[in-house]
């Protein structure tokens, strides 16, 4: 399988290791499973635990997960970025944008914005995907 990882997955992941986010993010870093992400989400993510867990924490986890995935810039995704106007706001839709450009047919997320969208998933809807027994939680 390949995913976009949406910034709501690599945080819950962390501050909830029981959660789908978890389990989605260690087939990740297993290798199991092919991730996207797009360098904005490298940014929330860091600026995330930065002010939770240090700057240290941040830049580990960021790297971390920079090694595991791919990373597109904005410059990558510019033409479906365009495409996208007017449907999400900036953030969300480089997400989408990225999630396209890299062909993945799956961004997952917790996040309601992308519910109209054919590629958006819950962590839960993922872990099923995958053959895991997923968390209560949708994340």
């Amino acid at each position: 399988m390949r995913a976009f990882l949406d910034a709501s997955v690599l945080i819950f992941a962390i501050e909830r290791p029981q959660s789908n986010s978890a389990k989605i993010l260690k087939l990740a870093l297993d290798g199991r499973i092919e991730v996207v992400v797009d360098e904005e989400v490298l940014r929330e993510v860091a600026r995330f635990f930065r002010g939770r867990r240090g700057r240290s924490f941040a830049w580990l986890y960021t790297e971390q997960v920079r090694r595991a995935a791919t990373v597109l810039s904005r410059e990558d995704c510019e033409a479906e970025f365009a495409a996208l106007r007017g449907q999400l706001k900036e953030g969300d839709r480089l997400h989408l944008a990225a999630t396209r450009t890299s062909g993945s047919p799956h961004l997952v997320a917790y996040d309601e914005d992308f519910r109209p969208f054919r590629e958006y998933m819950t962590p839960k809807q993922a872990a099923r995907r995958l053959g895991l027994t997923p968390s209560e939680t949708e994340w």
